[in-house]
Parts: C-alpha cells; sequence; structure tokens
C-alpha cells in the first residue's frame, strides 16, 4: 500500500511538472508568435487596431490556458470538483459576486475594441490623467503619463474618456510689437516665414495662419498665430515658431517685444 502511494505521488508530481513545463513553454511559444516584431512596409501588422486586437487574443489565451491547467491539474491529483463545487454553497455566493467585476471588465473590454474607443498607442485622458495607452487587455489597460509613470485602469472603470488621437491639437504663439513698428512691413516677412516652415515642417496640418492683432497693451499690440498639428505636437510647433520669429524675423529691437503665451 505504501509502495502504491509513493509510487501514485512521484507519477502526480512529474506529470504536474510536466504540465507546468507545457503551459509555460505554450504560452511563451504564443507570446513570441503573437507580438514578434512587425518590422517593414505591412501596413496591417503596424496598425494600433491590430495590435489591440492582438493583445486582447493573448489576454483570452492566457485565461484559457490557465483554466485547462488548474483543471489538469486536479486530474491529476485525483480531486473530483464537482462534489466541492456544489457544497460551496455561501462560498460560492460570494465568489459569484466577485466575479461580476471580472465579468464587466471583460465586456468593457470587448466593448473598447468593437466600439473602436481607443487603440495601443493613442493618447486618452480618463478622469484627469493624461497618457499614453501602452497596453490592453480584457480586464484592465495600462495608461504611461509623458512624465513616465504608469497607472492600470480596469476595463469598466474607464470613464470619462477622451481620445485626444482622434481629433488635431491647436499651437498658439502670441507676441507682441512696438506702436513705431511697421505692420506692412512686418505682416510680409511674417508671412513668408510662415510659408516656409509650414512646407519643411511634417508637424502640421494646416497652415499657421496670422490672426491679427489680438489683443492693446500699454506700449504695445499683440499679434496672435494659430495653427492645428497632428496629435500632441502643439508644443514642439510652439517652440520652433518662436525661435524662428525671434531669430528670422530680423525686427529692431525698438519694434519687436516677444513673449508667448500656449494654450
Amino acid at each position: 500500500m505504501s509502495d502504491f502511494i509513493n509510487s501514485f505521488t512521484f507519477s502526480a508530481i512529474l506529470y504536474s511538472l510536466i504540465t507546468l513545463l507545457l503551459y509555460v513553454v505554450f504560452l511563451k511559444l504564443a507570446k513570441r508568435l503573437l507580438f514578434k516584431d512587425t518590422v517593414g512596409s505591412n501596413k496591417t501588422l503596424n496598425n494600433p487596431k491590430f495590435k489591440t486586437i492582438v493583445r486582447i487574443i493573448y489576454s483570452i489565451l492566457k485565461y484559457t490556458l490557465f483554466v485547462v491547467l488548474v483543471l489538469l491539474l486536479f486530474s491529476i491529483w485525483g480531486i473530483d470538483i464537482a462534489p466541492a463545487l456544489a457544497g460551496l454553497g455561501l462560498l460560492g455566493f460570494v465568489i459569484g459576486l466577485s466575479a461580476q467585476k471580472f465579468i464587466g471588465d471583460i465586456i468593457a473590454g470587448f466593448l473598447i475594441v468593437f466600439e473602436n474607443h481607443f487603440s495601443v498607442g493613442d493618447t486618452v485622458d480618463v478622469n484627469g490623467f493624461t497618457g499614453t495607452v501602452i497596453d490592453f487587455g480584457l480586464r484592465s489597460t495600462k495608461i504611461k503619463h509623458w512624465k513616465g509613470h504608469v497607472k492600470i485602469f480596469s476595463n469598466s472603470h474607464l470613464s470619462p474618456l477622451t481620445n485626444l488621437s482622434k481629433t488635431h491639437s491647436t499651437a498658439i504663439v502670441k507676441f507682441n510689437l512696438s506702436y513705431d513698428a511697421d505692420l506692412k512691413i512686418i505682416n510680409q516677412k511674417l508671412s513668408k516665414l510662415l510659408i516656409d516652415y509650414y512646407d519643411s515642417s511634417n508637424l502640421l496640418n494646416t497652415k499657421p495662419k496670422m490672426l491679427g492683432i489680438s489683443n492693446f497693451n500699454s506700449f504695445s499690440f499683440e499679434i496672435t498665430i494659430i495653427c492645428e498639428t497632428i496629435v500632441n505636437q502643439q508644443y514642439q510647433v510652439e517652440r520652433e515658431l518662436r525661435e524662428l520669429i525671434l531669430t528670422k524675423l530680423k525686427l529692431k529691437g525698438d519694434d519687436f517685444s516677444y513673449h508667448a503665451h500656449k494654450k
């Protein structure tokens, strides 16, 4: 009897180890195949929505394999879980209530994908937290702030959410000119400068537009320039425009008083 028990225990341990090894190998293989670098010009593989769907597939596969692993381990050790499940009673009720949130997160994850709320790589704002979606799974979404810290949201708690990548950004630059400045000459120089900048930049959706005089101050008047940029590049465009105005406009010191305003 003792030999039988020892033999059964040894076999169960051996089969359990083999099952665990196969689980780890298969999971790593699936991850490598799904997330391998898509270097090249294949637009489908590099599409953000495609990458998001791949992550969902991996998440489903991971949870499914884990359930299969647990069932196999129970089977190897000869544990019949049917009576245990039937006798859970109050514990089963508590677990069921806890599972509601889990199921809610999964449903929310599917809705996000099928309704195309956002994709991996999009910039979003969730309840005041703004960042880039770096990972998306069945239950949760990871968003990385521009400062580097990452926040994890349950999919059912991604509200209110604004997808900043579905709209353009706006760059606004303002500077002051003395009342003695020759506005006609300045307009000519500035118009050429803005056209040249538009032709050379790949960050703009529209040509920079000079709105004219936007405000009067005690010793100067204010000129405003505005343009649409690709998402989240408005600050870079504003910096470049300020530098160009400061270095290329070539106004006399008495005419040009510079300050910037950002929105």
